[in-house]
Parts: structure tokens; sequence; C-alpha cells
């Protein structure tokens, strides 16, 4: 983004539901105020961890547009965060030792993934939108 320098940003008490990638992108940016917004994204187990986690978790999918690879490992994730569906580029996905429980049928508009990890998880089913996935190549559960 273009506000390389900002160090504080207060958005409570909005209608937000997703935070935009690019705000992971802001390295000086030390408070991120997100109280009394409906957030749907970052899901609530990265939002209470701070600030920090906020940041690292929205560059992570920032970067997942430019690499193609999108790497959220051990956040103690339960589902799939909603943003992923989303990410048509992606070519892997790395959701190894999370706590998701099960995959949203939206796992099929993943047309470019060729790898998935989600060993280490808890899942117990895999939706048959899978299928849709035709470049996958490897999967981990």
């Amino acid at each position: 983004g273009n506000l390389k320098s900002l160090v504080f940003l207060n958005v409570r008490d909005n209608q937000l539901d997703m935070l935009p990638p690019h705000i992971g992108n802001l390295n000086m940016l030390r408070e991120l105020i997100l109280d009394q917004n409906p957030l749907l994204a970052p899901p609530q187990e990265i939002v209470s961890g701070g600030t920090d986690a906020i940041l690292e978790y929205l560059r992570r999918f920032s970067e997942a547009d430019k690499t193609g690879t999108l790497k959220l490992i051990g956040l103690n994730l339960t589902s799939l965060p909603r943003e992923i569906p989303f990410l048509t580029g992606v070519t892997e996905l790395m959701l190894t030792n999370n706590s998701i429980t099960e995959l949203p049928l939206e796992i099929g508009s993943l047309t470019s993934l060729k790898r998935l990890r989600l060993d280490k998880n808890k899942l117990q089913a895999i939706p048959h939108t899978l299928a849709d996935c035709m470049e996958l190549e490897e999967l981990m559960l």
C-alpha cells in the first residue's frame, strides 16, 4: 500500500466483515483496532492473537497473490478461512497442523490448485467438490 508510514489504524464500530490482505503490507503498523465489527475474515482465532497475528495472516494472503502458495500452518484454525475460495490462482495450499473439521463445498473453486496439505487436522469428511480441482496432483490428509 501507499500508507508506508501508518502506525495506528482504528476502524472500530463499522460494518467491516473482511480486512483486505494489503493491510498486511503496512510494515510500520503497530496497532490495529477492530472492535465492534462483524468480522468474518480474518477468523476469530487470528483476531484474538492481536495486531501482529492479524498482520502476519494478511501478509500471507498478500504473498499468495504473488507466489501462488498460501501457508497457514499451525494457526489453530477450526475452519477453512472464508477468503480461500476466492484465491483462484493459488496452486499450493498448506493448512497442516490446525483443527479444521470440514471443508466447504467452495473448495472446488480452486481450479488451479496442485498441492493441498491438510494433514494433522480434524477432518470428518471430504466434500465431493474437491473433484473439481482438476489440477490437483498432491493431497495430504
